[in-house]
């Protein structure tokens, strides 16, 4: 079992190392980047932690992927400490708790906004700003488009979900009806 405990200290650790040495954008990146291998490369995690490979081999399959990245030597440090103590399959939520942790210190928040059509930038942005004006921090959405919805748009912030479709407000009419 994953101990995500673990995750959230070892991402707090560098996140202080990052603001102590003036690198939380690159540790950021750096761990963005990671995050993105574990995510398109399904065999990446599961190499890294199979004992059945020498650590040597491992560790410089790692090392070439760390210099094609350009990661910090801190954040290979980390990787590499995760490996020799069998706790690499951490790694994927030491990124995404990094994350939280530099949106939170930044005073942002991140969302989907799902939507039956295309938005333009424009209409993307003024979402984004009367979201931001509402909870008085910085929004950043991931836009998707949901045939099914209808027409309206659907948003989750955080744990929040903000439902204006026309889908959601047939099912409250069906619901108003049959309840009489």
């Amino acid at each position: 079992m994953i101990k995500l405990s673990s995750a959230k200290r070892y991402a707090k650790t560098i996140f202080e190392l990052g603001q102590e040495k003036g690198l939380l954008e690159r540790f950021a990146r750096d761990l963005s980047a990671l995050k993105e291998v574990t995510e398109k490369v399904d065999e990446f995690i599961p190499f890294l932690a199979n004992p059945t490979y020498d650590y040597s081999q491992r560790e410089q399959l790692f090392l070439e992927i760390a210099k094609k990245l350009d990661l910090n030597d801190i954040i290979v440090n980390l990787v590499k400490l995760l490996m020799e103590g069998n706790k690499v399959k951490l790694l994927p939520y030491v990124c995404k708790f990094y994350q939280d942790l530099s949106d939170f210190y930044a005073g942002i928040v991140r969302g989907t906004l799902k939507t039956a059509a295309e938005l333009s930038d424009e209409e993307i942005k003024a979402v984004a700003l009367a979201v931001e004006k509402a909870l008085k921090k910085k929004v950043e959405f991931t836009v998707e488009v949901d045939k099914d919805i209808i027409g309206g748009v659907l948003l989750k912030v955080g744990d929040v979900v903000y439902d204006g479709t026309v889908k959601k407000q047939l099912e409250i009419l069906k619901d108003n009806l049959i309840k009489g």
